[in-house]
């Protein structure tokens, strides 16, 4: 389903979808597999999706998608995303690489970094062994685009996102640009809470001056432990559940004996029992299976209601 953020959606059959590769000429791509578009490799078509080039194209295709009643869905790299194999009615926005530009500026024992959402995290990391910037490390291995991250607030035990947003930016519902400082930004574990239907635009960062060969080093030991404890190579969402209150979901999961658990195309990893794995032919009702079988044998094994971390969006096929 489209998140319900905004209410009065016209019918499809009026949305004069037709307009859109005039509005913004080259960034636009009908009828889209979303399979090729999320790290899970699974997912239907999207009516429309829109890759804008500046915030005032973000702002101008929101207003347009309220004026004609038109849904709309931000996504990123797609790496925290599950479409069901329906696909997604409306217009997908998604943020890329035109919208993937970086600023610095150091003074003294502070390095701010004023990101644009699109910006891969793992170009942000480069950048960090390049210029000696401190404080990214945690972020080693995890894929994605800086906006999902922040959105999700993304991290490990040794760090998260909340920890460097010094302010955020972003296009509101009503194609509104807001600026927030970090005090009055409401993160909590894996989430921000910010409206419904904003599209994160650009990203400050507050960082420590270090040396280039030891931010290498640090972020090359947490890419090995990373590498140690999860199945980086094989298709997936990352983590598919939420840590219960001071515990881990993969703990409970492999209580239950559903390691190598398979669901079709779908399989729960033999290495780290919160990661389902896409074995190459599985569909997002595999996987949707899969994450309900699992949740009603947990339930059964421990009594803990696991609650999925992967966002769920888009139409059963």
């Amino acid at each position: 389903m489209i998140s319900p953020f905004a209410q009065g959606f016209t019918r499809k059959e009026h949305w004069p979808l037709e307009e859109l590769p005039e509005l913004f000429p080259g960034r636009v791509r009908f009828q889209v597999q979303m399979k090729n578009l999320t790290t899970f490799r699974v997912g239907g078509p999207a009516d429309a999706l829109v890759e804008p080039g500046s915030v005032q194209e973000v702002a101008r295709l929101i207003q347009w998608c309220r004026q004609h009643g038109v849904p709309w869905l931000p996504v990123g790299r797609g790496s925290n995303l599950l479409v069901r194999d329906g696909g997604i009615r409306g217009v997908v926005l998604r943020m890329g690489s035109a919208m993937g530009d970086w600023r610095a500026e150091q003074k003294d024992d502070l390095v701010r970094v004023w990101v644009q959402a699109g910006c891969a995290v793992s170009r942000l990391l480069r950048e960090a062994v390049r210029r000696g910037w401190d404080g990214l490390c945690f972020l080693a291995g995890i894929p994605g685009h800086l906006g999902g991250a922040v959105a999700m607030n993304a991290g490990t035990s040794q760090g998260a996102m909340e920890g460097i947003v010094e302010a955020l930016q972003w296009v509101d519902p009503l194609g509104g640009l807001v600026t927030c400082q970090r005090r009055d930004l409401l993160f909590g574990y894996r989430s921000l809470q910010f409206p419904e239907g904003s599209v994160i635009e650009e990203v400050t960062l507050r960082l420590r001056p270090g040396h280039s060969t030891e931010v290498r080093e640090a972020l090359r030991a947490q890419m090995l432990r990373r590498r140690a404890a999860q199945p980086l190579g094989a298709p997936s969402a990352g983590s598919i559940f939420r840590n219960p209150p001071g515990d881990f979901a993969g703990r409970f999961i492999e209580r239950a004996g559903l390691k190598g658990l398979t669901w079709g195309g779908a399989m729960v990893s033999e290495r780290h029992a919160n990661f389902i794995l896409n074995r190459g032919w599985a569909k997002a009702s595999d996987v949707l299976g899969l994450m309900e079988h699992i949740q009603m044998r947990v339930a059964q094994h421990s009594g803990v209601h696991l609650e999925p971390e992967v966002r769920v969006v888009g139409e059963d096929g």
